[in-house]
């Protein structure tokens, strides 16, 4: 899982820094080509190859754009999805904490065995730690949906808190 959300992390960062090179790119062909217009002394062939170097740079910009509009979807249904599994994993760290009290309960009476209270506080800490890992998750999904809002990913605020 965190190979996979690392890689699609660094395809997000390409395409995004990949559509803004494209952005340049076009702006910079499109000079040229203005250039070679007033200039007298080009022919017509030099400004049909330039003309159709624009015409690839827009279409690798709009297939770009579609790209990243594709993983901004994508990434809010994570988003969402990794949401109703935080929600669950509430309820199951709730009924796992009520099932290890009840379980102690128990032991002090002397109705059940510490095997038991070991089981149930184990299977507690275990739901813990998956609700843990929902809330990571949750948190990294909106994180990469606030970067391609164009909110920084760390300000001078968080890198003072750090040190």
């Amino acid at each position: 899982l965190s190979q996979f959300i690392t890689c699609r992390s660094l395809l997000c960062c390409t395409l995004f820094s990949s559509l803004v090179l494209s952005v340049k790119s076009i702006n910079l062909l499109l000079n040229k080509l203005q250039n070679l217009i007033t200039d007298s002394r080009i022919n017509i062939s030099n400004i049909r190859k330039h003309r159709n170097n624009v015409e690839r740079a827009r279409e690798n910009l709009d297939n770009e754009r579609q790209e990243l509009h594709r993983l901004i979807q994508e990434t809010t249904i994570d988003q969402q999805n990794s949401w109703m599994e935080m929600q669950k994993m509430k309820e199951k760290v709730e009924a796992d904490s009520i099932a290890a009290q009840f379980t102690i309960r128990k032991y002090q009476e002397g109705i059940s065995s510490s095997i038991d209270v070991q089981t149930s506080t184990v299977a507690l800490l275990q739901s813990k730690a998956q609700l843990l890992q929902c809330q990571l998750n949750y948190l990294y999904e909106t994180r990469i949906l606030d970067y391609y809002k164009g909110i920084p990913l760390w300000t001078e605020s968080s890198k003072k808190r750090k040190d």
